[in-house]
């Protein structure tokens, strides 16, 4: 499964909602669908992401290459991680991500992907490992 020409990607804790084929809306008009959907009281990345979803902004192509900007939850569901899973190609097309987590007492960043790091591996071996290495952390 490859998203990569979705504008607007949200992993529901049960759920995977793809939006971005229809002409004249911006990632925005998504957000703000979404929202109203979801009877949530903001539509922003970060809001969306604190009440348990991920979303995936695809930005591009700029010179021939897609870009991804993520917001995730403090706490990933198996079924957010299932979906994940399924996006390996859609993140495995892409040249470049960033993701903004939600943790306790603000934000963290994931945006030190190295020339020689895939956004695959920066993916799936560094954002989505931080969520196990806080679960090793808590067991000790």
């Amino acid at each position: 499964m490859n998203y990569i020409k979705e504008k607007v990607i949200i992993i529901e804790k049960e759920d995977l909602l793809s939006f971005g084929k229809e002409f004249g809306k911006n990632h925005q008009c998504y957000l703000d669908d979404y929202t109203k959907e979801k009877n949530y009281e903001y539509p922003t990345m970060k809001y969306i992401a604190e009440k348990g979803n991920c979303v995936f902004e695809v930005l591009g192509p700029i010179d021939s290459e897609y870009y991804i900007a993520s917001y995730m939850p403090k706490e990933l569901t198996d079924m957010q991680l299932y979906f994940l899973e399924l996006m390996r190609d859609t993140i495995k097309s892409a040249k470049l991500i960033e993701a903004k987590k939600i943790v306790d007492g603000g934000i963290e960043y994931f945006s030190e992907q190295t020339n020689e790091m895939t956004a695959e591996d920066y993916f799936y071996d560094v954002i989505l490992e931080s969520y196990f290495n806080k679960k090793e952390k808590t067991m000790k």
